[in-house]
């Protein structure tokens, strides 16, 4: 029994490491990339962009409301609940920025990371339209490359954007009838 060799074992350890670095270095985004749904250039309106506000609409497919406050400057907290309550989620939200002239002025995209309390994470970005009165844009589980569409209307009242382009061009007309008919 002296002539018969015990086999080695393999050391799958050994082998499973390097493939499991090339593998992750095959797989990882482009420098530059990212895994984040892609987001459409923030653009700035006549007027700063204001998200906050009740909205009504869908969320990949589900029919509910957006409810957006306030939380500082560029950012906001959006809950969003399903009419059948079975989908719910929170989102902290950062508006982005875009440059007029020499600043920069609150634009009309805001990107977002979203949880639903059970487990399930996200993210994803809203553009509010011209007239502050709606919101598209995309919604991505986890990791996922693509997620589902969103898409809002504005419930209460005018959106606050309105509001003071209206009340600015009231003040406007105003001033220039009292300084026509004079003294």
């Amino acid at each position: 029994m002296s002539g018969i060799r015990r086999p080695r074992r393999r050391r799958w350890g050994a082998l499973i490491a390097p493939v499991a670095l090339l593998a992750g270095l095959a797989c990882r985004p482009a420098p530059g990339a990212s895994s984040a749904p892609s987001v459409p250039p923030a653009e700035a309106y006549d007027a700063p962009s204001d998200f906050a506000g009740e909205w009504l609409g869908q969320s990949d497919g589900s029919p509910g409301q957006m409810t957006i406050s306030r939380l500082g400057e560029r950012r906001y907290y959006g809950r969003f609940e399903s009419e059948d309550r079975t989908l719910r989620y929170v989102a902290n939200m950062i508006q982005e920025t875009a440059q007029v002239g020499e600043s920069e002025v609150a634009a009309n995209v805001v990107r977002f990371e979203w949880q639903d309390g059970r487990g399930g994470v996200g993210s994803g970005w809203l553009m509010i339209n011209k007239e502050g009165s709606a919101l598209t844009g995309e919604i991505v589980y986890g990791v996922a490359p693509t997620g589902g569409a969103l898409a809002y209307v504005r419930v209460e009242g005018e959106p606050p954007s309105a509001l003071a382009l209206a009340a600015t061009a009231g003040a406007t007309a105003g001033a220039g009838e009292d300084q026509a008919a004079g003294p």
